[in-house]
């Protein structure tokens, strides 16, 4: 169970980069494709600049997003896994007690049926016993 965990987390890490890899080129294309219009003279380098520091802080903003949504289903698996690893401590322990009290009940029951054989056996005797006083007294008279 232990190795799901750690399966589904290196598939968020996978999806991650997935994620970066398929939005970081269709902004760079987007970059190139506006590059020769810039090119143009002064004011279209003043605006090829703006327009880069623009397209960085997007880049920025959207990684910082992605990154904030990794940790927080980090911090999440990080909960599920300490959960997943406090239950199966309780159902060690319940294991383990489930097989003391087994045991403690098939040592009660051996005890028992030794105890049912031993008064059975009693049970035969005084009925032998009672017989040979009906008998002797009978026989007395």
């Amino acid at each position: 169970m232990h190795v799901g965990l750690q399966s589904a987390a290196g598939m968020y890490r996978q999806d991650k980069s997935r994620i970066f890899h398929r939005y970081l080129p269709s902004r760079k294309e987007k970059f190139k494709s506006k590059l020769p219009a810039f090119l143009s003279g002064n004011q279209g380098q003043a605006q090829y600049e703006k327009q880069l520091e623009q397209l960085n802080k997007d880049n920025m903003t959207s990684l910082n997003k992605k990154e904030l949504t990794f940790k927080d289903a980090e911090c999440k698996f990080s909960e599920m896994k300490t959960a997943y690893e406090e239950v199966a401590t309780e159902l060690e322990e319940y294991k383990e007690a489930f097989a003391v009290a087994l045991k403690a009940n098939n040592s009660m029951s051996k005890k028992l049926t030794k105890s049912n054989k031993k008064i059975a056996m009693i049970n035969t005797k005084l009925l032998m016993e009672n017989e040979q006083v009906k008998y002797f007294l009978s026989t007395s008279y």
